[in-house]
C-alpha cells in the first residue's frame, strides 16, 4: 500500500494547535511555558459542556488525553482515527 501522507510530519504538528482546529479551547489558566496544559474538550461527551477543562495536553510528548472520553487520547493520528 502506498502512503499519501507523511505521518511523521503530521505527528510533529503541536497537538494543542491541532486540537484547537477541532474545536478545543485552551483553559484560561494555560501558560505558555508549562509541560502540561488543560483544555476544554471538543468531543461532546461532557456534562455541562466541559465547563471544567478535561483535556490534558503533554507538550513535551505531543500527546493528549480526555478524562471523560477514552477515545480521545494519543497523538494527532490517533485523534483523527
Amino acid at each position: 500500500m502506498r502512503e499519501y501522507f507523511d505521518l511523521e510530519a503530521i505527528k510533529e504538528i503541536p497537538i494543542e494547535d491541532f486540537l484547537e482546529l477541532l474545536g478545543a479551547r485552551k483553559s484560561k489558566s494555560a501558560r505558555g511555558y508549562a509541560k502540561t496544559i488543560a483544555m476544554h474538550c471538543f468531543c461532546g461527551h461532557h456534562q455541562h459542556g466541559d465547563k471544567n477543562p478535561s483535556l490534558i495536553v503533554w507538550r513535551d510528548k505531543n500527546i493528549c488525553k480526555c478524562m471523560v472520553n477514552p477515545e480521545i487520547r494519543g497523538d494527532a493520528i490517533n485523534i483523527v482515527k
